[in-house]
């Protein structure tokens, strides 16, 4: 964290008159807080770790007063991060604020695998804390039983008490099996009966001298799984607006409003065909060609809740999985934050992670989910193949939000927009960047590479918002992972005069030239919405001579771009 960091999340907190939920201030002028350990465990314990400022007053309008002995102070926290358990592994910069010596103490996020992060000496019991706003609070028991129950590997293997063999659907089963064999000729499923086939799946264990459903096996197979699990649905609901807290104002709770039971796979057919079949159909532009296709790609709604499915926490059984359609998005929420090393960050890179092996293999058998992994790099994909922002995930611990959103990032107003820029030297994707900042408040260097599908690396990503930082159209805020981006004050966010209607055809087309980086003669009569193929090449001609875009190649191979 370098000095700029320090001082910015000091304004800030100064601004708010609190600390954040990832910041902490200690004065330590007489040395180390004697229950710093505190502020370890619910910093670790937190989504993304947090920071404590060493040398801020709270008490004084967190005053910067310093510390005096730097040293001893790293070599004292150091000794109690030591202690806790999972051992934790601080990162210290120090820095001169206000002419004091504050020192920036990097608390990183404890694995989840290993959460709750506690106190050793104080045991787990006493030792465990959550950060809570801007406070930290004693972690319950039933939290931390809750914590652990939603890390657990195995949870799909629990037995359902009282379940037995008839609740299953066993045609279900067989319907199963051919599934298995039809992707695996060569399967041991062959020659077992159905009873052992469910054992090796783990859908079925023993109790006692008893076959009874496991968990996986009555949510996948079962006759009724609500009877045991009422809340296991997942619920399809339209609103009529953007905000379901408009939609209870004016008296109209929701347009549409179901629920999907039964087993798995049939849950996921009807939810898929209920949300589909409230989208819409959307115009969009490709470059300033008008075209038309479904609010959301199909694939990327079909994904959204297959993971929804094979990844909630099923620890939670109070929870619903729930799809709401709103006039600007499309929201999955599913009880469960992201399991194992999984972060929203990492997400579409990471090793495939799961909380419920069983249910995810089954759901590989029957074709619901493709290779674990694949999915998300494909949802990506398809939603920018739209000309739609990519998906937005949202990791809260005890849940986890899909978002698609149906604004076309380059549509004719956003396009008009970017032509007030023409002058300023900008690559293709630095200007779909700026698209993206129009209509979102930040972004951060993932978000920019998501944008163009993976296409980027990181550090191309950081080169080219630096580039837009030094415009003077983008401001950066913070520094290395707590790094994000937005347009600056002096950036206009509104279209000035015309729209592109009003636009001449030679200013629509080097519109396009400068959102595409080149027009083909083809492209350039789905612009302008023209036949005549001989008209297109007069007005390309006619620019040309105007030395605004050059001619590369000849024939077919024909385009057409600005000139060096």
């Amino acid at each position: 964290m370098e000095r700029q960091d320090v001082t910015a999340l000091i304004d800030e907190i100064r601004y708010l008159g609190s600390e954040l939920d990832d910041v902490e201030t200690k004065t330590a002028h007489g040395g180390l807080p004697q229950r710093i350990y505190r502020s370890l465990s619910a910093l670790s314990n937190r989504r993304g770790g947090g920071v404590i400022l060493l040398g801020v007053d709270e008490a004084q309008q967190f005053a910067v007063v310093g510390v005096p002995d730097v040293a001893r102070l790293q070599a004292d926290l150091s000794s109690v991060a030591s202690e806790m358990r999972p051992p934790l592994r601080l990162t210290f910069d120090v820095c001169q604020v206000e002419e004091e010596t504050v020192v920036a103490v990097t608390v990183p996020e404890c694995p989840a695998n290993q959460k709750p992060c506690y106190w050793e000496r104080a045991s787990l019991e006493d030792g465990a804390y959550v950060r809570v706003g801007n406070t930290n609070r004693h972690m319950t028991q039933n939290e931390i039983r809750r914590l652990w129950l939603s890390q657990r590997d195995d949870a799909d293997t629990d037995v359902v008490e009282k379940a037995t063999l008839e609740d299953l659907d066993w045609q279900r089963v067989e319907a199963y099996r051919a599934a298995v064999l039809q992707r695996r000729p060569e399967s041991v499923v062959a020659g077992q009966s159905l009873e052992n086939l469910l054992l090796g799946a783990g859908c079925l264990a023993r109790d006692g001298a008893t076959l009874r459903p496991t968990l996986a096996g009555l949510l996948l197979f079962g006759q009724n799984p609500q009877f045991y699990f009422p809340r296991f649905i997942i619920t399809v609901t339209q609103y009529g607006s953007t905000d379901v807290g408009d939609e209870i104002i004016h008296g109209r709770p929701y347009l549409y409003d179901t629920e999907a039971d039964g087993p798995i796979p049939a849950m996921i057919d009807w939810a898929e065909r209920a949300a589909l079949s409230l989208i819409k159909r959307r115009a969009y532009f490709d470059g300033l060609t008008r075209r038309e296709a479904p609010e959301y790609p199909e694939f990327a709604i079909r994904e959204a809740i297959r993971n929804a499915v094979a990844h909630r926490d099923y620890t939670a059984r109070g929870t619903a999985i729930d799809v709401r359609l709103f006039a600007d998005r499309l929201e999955v929420r599913n009880s469960g934050g992201l399991f194992g090393g999984v972060t929203v960050e990492t997400l579409d890179q990471a090793p495939p992670s799961t909380r419920n092996p069983r249910i995810m293999r089954v759901l590989q058998d029957l074709g619901y989910v493709e290779q674990r992994g694949t999915g998300i790099r494909r949802m990506i994909g398809e939603m920018r193949e739209a000309n739609l922002e990519p998906p937005q995930f949202k990791d809260a611990g005890t849940y986890f939000v899909v978002t698609l959103k149906n604004h076309t990032l380059l549509d004719e107003e956003t396009l008009a927009w970017l032509s007030r820029f023409a002058s300023v030297p900008l690559n293709d994707r630095q200007r779909l960047a700026l698209a993206y900042l129009r209509v979102n408040e930040r972004m951060t260097n993932t978000d920019y590479r998501r944008l163009h599908h993976g296409a980027v690396e990181t550090v191309q990503a950081t080169r080219d918002l630096r580039g837009l930082v030094e415009t003077g159209l983008v401001e950066m805020h913070y520094t290395r992972r707590w790094a994000y981006y937005t347009l600056s004050e002096a950036t206009p966010r509104q279209v000035q005069l015309a729209l592109p209607e009003a636009m001449s055809d030679e200013e629509r087309i080097l519109a396009y030239v400068r959102a595409h980086g080149s027009i083909t003669n083809t492209q350039c009569r789905e612009l302008l919405r023209i036949d005549s193929r001989h008209r297109a090449t007069r007005l390309l001609g006619r620019l040309v001579r105007a030395g605004q875009i050059q001619q590369i190649g000849t024939g077919k191979g024909t385009r057409y771009e600005l000139p060096v």
